[in-house]
Parts: C-alpha cells; sequence; structure tokens
C-alpha cells in the first residue's frame, strides 16, 4: 500500500534535524527504510514500517492529550498504523487521532505541515506478528477550543515520564506560539 509520494514524503523529513542523536539516529534509519522498504507504509512490512502519531496540545499549549493503548498496558499520544485508504502520512495521523479520541480536524490546528519528531519503537512479537520496529512520524496540533475530549488523559508537558514522548512534545509546544 504505496502511501502518496515516497520522495515528497522524504522531503518533509529531511526539514528535520534532532539534536538527540538518539532521535537523529532513528531519523536516519528511517531515511534508509524509505529508500529500500518495498512497502514502508503497511503494518505487514516486516521487520519495520511507519506509524504516524498526533502530538495533540491544549489551548494554551501545557498538556498532551494521551490516549490508553490496552495491548501495552500504558498511555501514549494518539497514533497507529498506516491504512489502505490514507494517501498520506499525515492522513493516516488525522484519522487515528479521530479514531482514537473523537476530535477531527475542525476541532484542532496542526501547527506545523510536516513532522515535528521521529521515533523508532521496537514491537514486542504478538498473536501472528513477529517482534518489529515502529519509526513513528509525529505531528504537532493543538486544540482550537478548550474542551476536554472522552477517553483522553491529559499530562502537564513537564509531568511526561518517557524521554522521547517528552522531547516530542517539546517540540510540538515551540510551534504553538509561532
Amino acid at each position: 500500500m504505496p502511501i502518496g509520494n515516497r520522495r515528497e514524503f522524504l522531503a518533509e523529513l529531511r526539514r528535520l534535524k534532532f539534536d538527540d542523536p538518539e532521535d537523529q539516529a532513528s531519523l536516519e534509519e528511517l531515511y534508509a527504510v524509505l529508500n529500500e522498504s518495498p512497502d514502508p507504509f503497511s503494518r505487514k512490512s516486516f521487520p519495520c514500517h511507519v506509524t504516524a502519531s498526533g502530538l495533540l496540545l491544549d489551548v494554551r499549549g501545557e498538556r498532551l492529550a494521551t490516549v490508553w493503548h490496552a495491548k501495552s498496558g500504558r498511555y501514549f499520544e494518539p497514533g497507529g498504523h498506516c491504512e489502505p485508504g490514507d494517501v498520506t502520512v499525515l492522513d493516516a495521523m488525522w484519522r487515528e487521532l479521530e479514531e482514537e479520541t473523537g476530535v477531527t480536524w475542525q476541532q484542532a490546528m496542526l501547527l506545523c505541515v510536516y513532522p515535528v519528531h521521529v521515533e523508532k519503537h521496537p514491537i514486542s512479537p504478538h498473536g501472528d506478528e513477529p517482534a518489529h520496529i515502529h519509526y513513528d512520524v509525529r505531528y504537532a496540533l493543538k486544540l482550537r477550543e478548550e474542551f476536554n475530549p472522552p477517553g483522553v488523559y491529559w499530562v502537564a508537558l513537564d509531568a511526561i515520564s518517557e524521554p522521547g514522548l517528552r522531547r516530542a512534545a517539546s517540540l510540538a509546544r515551540q510551534w504553538v506560539f509561532r
């Protein structure tokens, strides 16, 4: 399931440069995946594939929306796999955001038209899926007006414990006041 134009997506990613060496390494690995994998956007592409997430901030840019993921038993930012109907990775992010939070593009504002963060996540075997890697492409958004979507757990940015997500949320917040 090729999503959009791979060359255009690579051009979007090439706008990114991270100070954190781990983030930069994830980005450079993703370049290789996009150049070498026959279908890097398919959830059936192993040993790795692209996923899409939304770093949804509240109106003031002080809290990040997270949702409970039963399979892992943890809260994460809304996001997930690309699907055949997604034309772009950004489309996948919007679809996942709405599926997981009920928030639509009319209720949230995209803060940057290209991704603001990429992170590599090892995924344990589950069912008939082997262990594999997700390259999570993260977009920055904020609510247009204050409301509390059902199922969303808001986390203050300074209370985010996972280092990669804390860095990503900080990058998203930089776009709130531009």
